[in-house]
């Protein structure tokens, strides 16, 4: 099946961001971004740029949506090492929890604060990573779609 969007480019205000002309504006990133989230794997995807203005503006756009994509790799990575670190010292706290046994106040505060940084990692693997997936695939799947510019009165 195919998917069509259709953005109206009346002017270079309308593409670019406000106070950057050199990045596409936000709005029309996340307006493709929000068109395209319930589109399947399968799914044929075409952005159809309807524009006022003679300049080519779908490289600029398949630009910004690698730009973009790379943003989300970043941060997936960044994730990870928190994930890691975050797990890590949870576990350095269980074990010192452990260990102190006899003062029972201290035990309590290591145990409690190691399972909360474990649990901070299976949070960002379950919430933050998981939009973050989606939105990856989505930017991936944008990046070799095709752009159609149409030129209006």
């Amino acid at each position: 099946m195919e998917k069509i969007i259709e953005a109206d480019i009346l002017d270079l205000d309308d593409f670019f961001e406000k106070y950057n002309k050199e990045l596409v504006s936000r709005d029309l990133i996340n307006f493709i971004l929000e068109n395209t989230k319930d589109s399947l794997d399968s799914d044929k995807i075409t952005i159809v740029l309807n524009k006022k203005i003679h300049k080519k503006l779908g490289d600029i756009l398949r630009n910004s949506f690698k730009v973009e994509y790379q943003k989300m790799v970043n941060e997936h990575f960044n994730n990870n090492k928190k994930q890691v670190i975050y797990f890590l010292i949870g576990v350095v706290m269980l074990v010192i929890s452990r260990i102190l046994n006899d003062r029972a106040l201290i035990e309590e505060l290591f145990l409690i604060g190691g399972w909360v940084l474990i649990w901070q990692t299976v949070e960002i693997e379950f919430f933050g990573d998981t939009l973050n997936h989606k939105k990856r695939k989505l930017l991936k799947k944008l990046i070799t779609s095709e752009i159609i510019e149409k030129e209006i009165k």
